[in-house]
């Protein structure tokens, strides 16, 4: 990538036969690297002469191998973070100082601690899979102890999440906008720069596909399902869409969860003041892990894209999220509508879901 050599290199390779590849793990290694290389093949000299389309030697495989695992041929979270790990001492814990990227993206030392803190936050996020799974049981049997105890684990990985979250403060933020964020940038209509890429072999008319972001983590999507925050329209079409860049299993979990969770119902009519304060320090966890959110945005992408010394290549999104939405806005506003689900105490009237008002900013 340094010598900006990707394009040659990949010219050169064969067509890869993805139909001798069986397990799910040799899927998703695959997919990890075939779209990690597809990434910088597109992005190598940032906006300027970006190619109109991808060889058919990596188009091929990569759409293959895609619609065997259900997931679009991009880079995007599943491939950089839940497939892209391995300990470095095998019976160690997993986590930053235990762990190594199977196949890297450029920026270094830094796009190690991004990635692998990353990881770290999903693999806190594995803790509260059946917390959640009793807590829509003890809802839909109205146990409020039950219930009220699940919350509490909940809200115990919330915070976990979010502490683990504080050691990206080290990320060097001119390395991260310069060098590891580009490559995560998609080709679709948001992107003036490509407006959608031809995958030779495949499709004869270009095609568009948002980038990796942090919308197609299956870890916050979920607590908010559980916890039946409902944000705007067109902030939940967009969530919705990104869940379409997650596997099969990991859509069907949030959509389960979705459907079938009762909890904030339950404690907004059951007015049992010990479970709405624990249904309240969900939502408050949340919002925290929200709010540091926008605060390594801030920093690392907003102020980076203001600096005089930045590096142009990639202006075309640099004050976009790689998923195509305006940073900012969003995220303040999804912040917003958390906080505004709330419940009320006993004795007061409830903040139910049709009573939010929507903001766009």
């Amino acid at each position: 990538m340094e010598l900006k050599e990707i394009r040659e290199h990949v010219h050169k390779l064969p067509l890869l036969n993805y139909e001798k590849l069986e397990s799910y793990r040799e899927l998703s290694l695959a997919h990890s690297c075939l779209s990690i290389i597809t990434a910088c093949y597109v992005w190598q000299n940032g906006d300027i002469g970006v190619p109109q389309k991808i060889p058919k030697n990596l188009a091929v495989p990569l759409m293959g191998v895609s619609e065997r695992l259900g997931l679009k041929p991009i880079i995007c979270h599943h491939n950089t973070v839940i497939s892209n790990w391995q300990n470095i001492e095998c019976d160690g814990p997993l986590g930053v100082t235990n762990g190594q990227l199977i196949m890297e993206t450029p920026g270094g030392e830094n796009s190690q601690l991004f990635w692998l803190v990353t990881i770290e936050i999903e693999k806190a996020f594995a803790q509260a899979i059946q917390p959640i799974l009793d807590a829509i049981r003890f809802a839909e049997s109205e146990d409020k102890d039950g219930l009220k105890a699940s919350l509490e684990n909940v809200f115990v990985v919330i915070k976990k999440m979010t502490e683990t979250f504080h050691k990206m403060k080290g990320l060097n933020s001119r390395v991260f906008f310069d060098e590891i964020r580009p490559f995560l940038n998609g080709w679709n209509r948001s992107n003036s720069a490509l407006p959608g890429l031809i995958y030779e072999g495949v499709s004869e008319d270009p095609l568009e596909f948002n980038g990796g972001n942090a919308a197609q983590s299956p870890a916050i999507q979920s607590i908010d399902s559980l916890l039946g925050v409902r944000h705007s329209p067109d902030k939940e079409a967009f969530l919705e869409k990104m869940r379409d860049y997650m596997v099969k299993q990991h859509r069907e979990f949030i959509e389960h969860i979705k459907s079938t969770s009762l909890v904030r119902q339950f404690v907004s009519n059951v007015n049992f003041e010990p479970l709405t304060t624990s249904y309240n320090d969900c939502i408050k966890a949340v919002k925290g892990f929200r709010t540091f959110h926008i605060q390594m945005v801030t920093k690392n992408i907003i102020i980076q894209a203001n600096r005089h010394a930045v590096d142009h290549k990639y202006e075309a999104v640099s004050k976009k999220g790689t998923g195509g939405s305006e940073l900012i806005p969003f995220l303040k506003n999804i912040r917003l509508t958390t906080e505004q689900h709330l419940l009320k105490k006993e004795g007061q009237s409830s903040c139910p879901v049709h009573d939010i008002t929507y903001c766009d900013n």
